[in-house]
């Protein structure tokens, strides 16, 4: 263990050593005075400390962690900004070593496979939920007492239904010798579930081979032999028992190309699953890794991260040591920076019997797809945007469809939504000019679009600086279901959420009207607060059969969501329940209120009544 410091972050977490340091932030075991719990908290590193693109990346982690609900997946606590240390997160306190210490203990694929099914259904789960780790790597993979292993450290992870992520399109962000092609060469619009598998795959080549698979003087040598090279040759360490076809596997998670790679956990789970079964095991020859390790190394101790670990406690880059030997740090540029504490019901509550309902439909759609559309209706915070996540996500786990969801920007120009709509789809939405016509470009040879119809589509969505298009709203409709039609020839079929609707607008039933009368095999998911046209539109006849109005819950569905979230008395409950009027939103918000009020405090599970000491760090002491 570290330096011991005396440090009390947010007048609560005592913190007690540090647990390690990575490219952001430092973690540290700490007592939470209010729980008398141990827990983790997380800071940033005092040399990004203040830096606004740090910020927004440390709270991209917060929320990519706060959408996963997950057991192999370590959940967040609490979250602010604190005087002392600046922002941090508070996470459950996980025991074990990290992959890379434990690897040897499994000597065949037999015994490994139940560790890598595991991570595989946590990064199935995240990707589902539109969270991109981007940092896969052994020191990233906790295995516990029981042998479970927990994924760790979301720092660098992408949400894919945001157009920014504080990084620039071409940063590199993640570990170089975990990283995909499209990563290293900092290609961020292009990196998707596949960039995981591909740094998946080298972590399974490590522990299997006791190696990295590509070695070079330099990491940009590595890199380089990334953008043309699958998986090198499998040379299992003495007595690791592994199955024939097991190369394969590897090598289609590892092409270079990210549409010849596999695309989806679920494919890999498949490939992986079917090798665990596999009896036909080789054993390589005892001497068989003695040429691929580097002198002062043995077989029994292969040289598994040779990468630096990072700072000691008492090293000056530590932001917990500076502060301890400065005083309170100056964190500007942007100190008013601030963060909330994940907080919602943890399942869909109230919605069971329509969520069941749905989901029954969506089962029969996927087999059989058709043009479809469902319209979800209701007031802000109603779980309209749930409601479609948690239909989908499932489905989207088992690798039954794909799915997109796009925040609609509803305006005079109808033209202009279609166009964002595809734009976001292809991952090029916000992009300069030339960028943008290069992705759009990538993105539709991935499908297989002849060169005639790609230079058309891209033409049209990306027009010269020059030429202004004047469409009618019927053909700029036809024109998008011809992009939407290359997300639908795929195997799986494709599900497509328009976000953020006010109301049904006129480009909106363009282009329901055009999939429909296209026969286009994809479903519509529209969540809108009124699922009525404009004024003096007549609405179409599709519109009154495809909406479900979410209405206000019902008191004991409003408590069960309570329940969920916070342990109150029965009074309290029902204060919160009388204040929501059927909104869980509301509870929300009142509950974020009390916090700040310092009448309740965040915890794991559910948050609880703040002790009679208890002050918020904001307010004055006493």
């Amino acid at each position: 263990m570290g330096t011991q410091v005396n440090l009390v972050v947010a007048r609560r977490y005592v913190l007690m050593d540090r647990l390690g340091v990575g490219g952001m932030g430092e973690v540290w075991r700490a007592h939470d005075l209010v729980t008398q719990s141990l827990v983790a908290v997380k800071v940033l590193l005092a040399s990004i400390a203040g830096s606004t693109a740090a910020e927004v990346r440390f709270q991209r982690e917060i929320e990519a962690m706060a959408r996963l609900d997950h057991p192999s997946i370590v959940p967040v606590i609490d979250a602010g900004r604190d005087p002392q240390v600046g922002l941090y997160f508070v996470m459950t306190l996980q025991s074990g070593k990290p992959l890379n210490e434990v690897h040897p203990r499994y000597r065949s694929w037999r015994t490994l496979w139940p560790v890598v099914d595991r991570v595989l259904d946590a990064l199935g789960h995240a990707h589902a939920r539109g969270v991109i780790h981007r940092d896969i790597k052994p020191d990233n993979v906790l295995i516990d007492d029981d042998d479970e292993p927990v994924l760790l450290d979301f720092g660098v992870a992408r949400l894919k239904d945001q157009a920014s992520s504080g990084t620039s399109a071409h940063d590199m962000l993640g570990t170089v010798d975990y990283a995909a092609p499209e990563q290293a060469t900092g290609s961020r619009r292009r990196i998707g579930p596949w960039t995981d598998i591909y740094a998946f795959a080298i972590v399974l080549f490590e522990i299997v081979c006791g190696r990295l698979p590509f070695s070079a003087p330099s990491a940009v040598q590595s890199l380089m032999i990334r953008l043309d090279h699958g998986c090198p040759p499998l040379e299992p360490r003495p007595g690791f028992g592994a199955p024939r076809g097991l190369w394969k596997a590897l090598d289609d998670m590892m092409r270079p190309d990210v549409h010849q790679r596999l695309q989806h956990i679920a494919e890999v789970r498949e490939r992986l699953s079917e090798l665990s079964l596999d009896a036909d095991y080789i054993e390589p020859p005892a001497t068989s890794l003695t040429a691929a390790l580097t002198p002062g190394h043995t077989a029994e101790n292969p040289p598994v991260n040779t990468a630096p670990t990072g700072l000691e406690d008492d090293e000056p880059d530590s932001l917990v040591v500076r502060r301890s030997a400065r005083g309170t740090l100056d964190l500007t540029p942007d100190s008013s920076r601030s963060l909330e504490p994940p907080l919602r019901p943890h399942a869909l509550l109230g919605r069971d019997e329509l969520l069941m309902s749905l989901s029954r439909g969506l089962d029969r759609w996927h087999r059989a797809p058709q043009p479809g559309v469902l319209v979800i209706s209701g007031a802000a915070g109603t779980g309209k945007s749930r409601l479609c996540e948690e239909l989908l996500v499932p489905f989207i786990a088992a690798g039954q469809i794909e799915a997109h969801r796009h925040v609609w920007q509803q305006g005079p120009d109808a033209g202009d939504a279609l166009r964002e709509l595809a734009l976001s789809i292809a991952g090029a939405l916000g992009l300069e000019r030339n960028p943008m016509r290069d992705q759009l470009d990538w993105w539709l040879r991935g499908r297989r679009v002849e060169d005639a119809a790609r230079r058309a589509l891209v033409d049209w969505l990306v027009p010269d600086a020059d030429v202004s298009i004047h469409e009618p709203l019927v053909t700029q409709a036809r024109r998008t279901v011809e992009f939407l039609r290359t997300c639908t020839q795929r195997p799986r079929p494709f599900a497509l959420t328009i976000d953020g609707l006010t109301h049904i607008d006129r480009s909106l039933m363009a282009l329901v009207s055009a999939v429909r009368d296209a026969r286009l095999p994809l479903v519509l998911l529209i969540a809108s607060r009124d699922a009525n046209p404009p004024q003096g539109v007549d609405a179409p006849t599709w519109l009154g059969p495809a909406t479900r109005p979410l209405g206000p819950l019902d008191d004991v569905a409003m408590r069960s969501v309570i329940d969920s979230m916070v342990a109150l008395e029965t009074g309290e409950a029902q204060v919160l329940v009388d204040a929501a009027a059927g909104n869980p939103q509301r509870v929300v918000a009142a509950l974020n209120a009390q916090r700040g009020r310092g009448q309740v405090v965040p915890a794991h599970p559910r948050w609880v009544k703040a002790p009679a000491w208890w002050r918020t760090p904001t307010a004055p002491p006493t």
